[in-house]
């Protein structure tokens, strides 16, 4: 009984894989395609690209940025960009250091021990230090600038006098000295000098810093 029910079980298996499977005509893997656009949707679709991206055609491009370089017909410089018009600061700080800056630094013991004397920060001793600019500092005023004759009279003091002084502390008095004929730069610039003290000022912190 039992080599009859498995005569008749490896009859059912054979039967099952003697059957001839049919062909699919598209495999299951095969990727999908969009259909064909229409005439009127790919119109659409090119002026939508071309609106984003601009003309395609690279002689309109050239033409176009041509155009932009050379049509000033509709530019008109303002007042207030024509450099013309421009005022320039004239600075009135008759002094090495503004008496805003010296009350300032006083109030807020901000000063280098080259300014004092008997450990006393003294207006006539202090020199306007650098500050960089940023967007909460106040403008310059002119009190606050100081002109060329002063800025001469500044380095000056700075290379005879003070220098020598602290010959011995060149170290700690590069530092001094660097940042203050900063701040000398930077006046020249705000008030736009060139006259021949101003040379005469630059040509002479130029020799500092190359030594």
């Amino acid at each position: 009984l039992l080599s009859l029910k498995l005569k008749q079980s490896d009859e059912k298996d054979s039967n099952i894989f003697s059957k001839e499977v049919p062909e699919s005509t598209s495999s299951p893997f095969q990727p999908t395609f969009p259909e064909q656009i229409e005439p009127d949707t790919a119109v659409s679709v090119e002026s939508r690209a071309v609106s984003l991206h601009g003309k395609r055609n690279p002689k309109t491009k050239s033409m176009n940025r041509q155009q932009l370089l050379t049509d000033f017909s509709d530019f008109k410089l303002s007042e207030a960009m024509n450099p013309s018009t421009f005022q320039r600061k004239r600075g009135t700080c008759m002094h090495m250091c503004s008496v805003r800056e010296y009350s300032k630094r006083l109030e807020q013991d901000i000063y280098s021990t080259f300014e004092t004397e008997n450990g006393q920060f003294l207006h006539h001793l202090a020199v306007k230090e650098y500050q960089r600019a940023s967007a909460d500092q106040e403008e310059s005023q002119p009190e606050d600038l100081r002109p060329s004759i002063i800025l001469l009279k500044t380095v000056q003091y700075l290379f005879i006098e003070l220098l020598q002084r602290h010959e011995q502390n060149f170290d700690e008095m590069y530092d001094f000295m660097w940042n203050r004929t900063r701040a000398i730069r930077k006046d020249i610039t705000q008030q736009r000098l060139c006259d021949i003290k101003t040379v005469t000022v630059l040509e002479t912190i130029a020799r500092f810093h190359i030594f």
